[in-house]
């Protein structure tokens, strides 16, 4: 008994064990059957291989029509094969579609094209910061500089001091 709540379980314990009763009660997937394709599958992701960040975090990925469990995902995964309603000719062609000639090729791409932010994700423009130096910038790392916390701001978005947006097309130019 935790004796700051009264809870018989502390809240980490209560989580893994509605974790563990939500996959039971809906997919038939017992602890030691969901660890033993956590095994088999090396603890990652079976489709992009990312490890599990703790136990329970891969979802089970199933047929909506049969039932049967085809492994675990990770999120982005499990979310991506339910985007494609988990047809294998959609995803096939979506795979071709990503591999065809692109439709139309800019002149004079932007400099943050490719480039990646200091987060990670891809960069969705340029800033130059304290030391004039120019670096891509994804837009939540943006939004985050500029003070945003998700609730609607008025007026325009301003930059912290010694920052400043690049989006003249002088500032695309390369020498």
């Amino acid at each position: 008994m935790n004796p700051t709540t009264g809870n018989r379980q502390c809240r980490a314990c209560a989580v893994e064990r509605g974790r563990r009763k939500f996959r039971e009660k809906l997919y038939g997937l017992s602890l030691d059957a969901y660890t033993a394709i956590l095994e088999r599958q090396s603890g990652r992701c079976a489709i992009c291989h990312t490890p599990a960040s703790g136990e329970l975090a891969l979802a089970a990925d199933h047929d909506h029509a049969t039932g049967v469990i085809r492994g675990l995902l990770c999120s982005r995964c499990n979310n991506g094969l339910g985007s494609f309603r988990d047809d294998s000719a959609l995803l096939r062609t979506a795979a071709a579609y990503l591999n065809a000639e692109p439709a139309v090729m800019p002149a004079v791409l932007p400099p943050f094209v490719g480039q990646r932010c200091s987060c990670g994700a891809w960069a969705a423009g340029m800033a130059r910061d304290a030391s004039d130096v120019p670096v891509p910038i994804c837009l939540t790392c943006f939004g985050r500089a500029i003070g945003r916390t998700g609730k609607r701001q008025r007026g325009r978005p301003r930059l912290p001091e010694g920052f400043r947006v690049l989006v003249s097309k002088s500032d695309y130019q390369l020498d």
